[in-house]
């Protein structure tokens, strides 16, 4: 189980969100895709670009762009849920409700607030 720090952006938006996750890479948790990458209608030089991070899908939410910041692994759950408790406690007052829905939303906070 991890705990993981990550900025996202789209939409005119940008924020870190934390949370948990049993997925292998943090970021995955946020990319429920569709559309193949190769299929995607973006320039070559995009899907290159993003073929060589690793990317094989396009996020289909309106905050596509994930940065992983900070992850800890944790070998049990509670450990890596006390760290997510303790992180939104800290970060309360610079807590930011993104525009559009998504699942977590509340655990989100304001990027530029953040050294």
């Amino acid at each position: 189980m991890k705990t993981y720090l990550i900025k996202r952006s789209g939409n005119g938006e940008c924020f870190l969100k934390v949370g948990v996750t049993q997925f292998r890479d943090s970021k995955d948790r946020h990319n429920f895709e569709k559309t193949k990458l190769v299929d995607a209608e973006l320039p070559i030089s995009d899907k290159i670009r993003r073929m060589l991070n690793g990317e094989k899908y396009l996020p289909d939410d309106a905050y596509p762009d994930v940065e992983e910041l900070a992850v800890a692994e944790f070998q049990h759950e509670s450990q890596a849920i006390f760290l997510e408790h303790a992180l939104i406690t800290e970060f309360k007052p610079i807590q930011y409700i993104p525009k559009l829905q998504f699942s977590g939303r509340n655990e989100c906070f304001v990027y530029s607030a953040v050294p």
